[in-house]
């Protein structure tokens, strides 16, 4: 795993931003992380708009990818960072 991608970058990626889009693509063999934090705000974000199927699908197909790896961030990760 290279990189743990924020919130905001998925969303861009999502939303086909070139430079973004490009550099995940570019990057993609070396591994990219989402965590259950930015899932837990991409789902939310989802249910909430106008095209929440469409993003619902757009969230379930990109974290299918195998070289996304969605981290669990619970209370001892909690502990541990803090």
């Amino acid at each position: 795993m290279k990189y743990l991608l924020d919130t905001n970058t998925i969303i861009d990626f999502f939303k086909g931003k070139e430079g973004i889009k490009r550099k995940i693509i570019a990057d993609l063999r070396q591994g990219f992380s989402v965590s259950s934090i930015n899932l837990t705000e991409l789902y939310r974000g989802a249910y909430k708009s106008k095209r929440a199927r469409f993003n619902l699908k757009q969230i379930k197909d990109f974290i299918k990818i195998p070289e996304i790896k969605v981290l669990i961030f619970g209370n001892k990760e909690a502990m541990s960072g803090g």
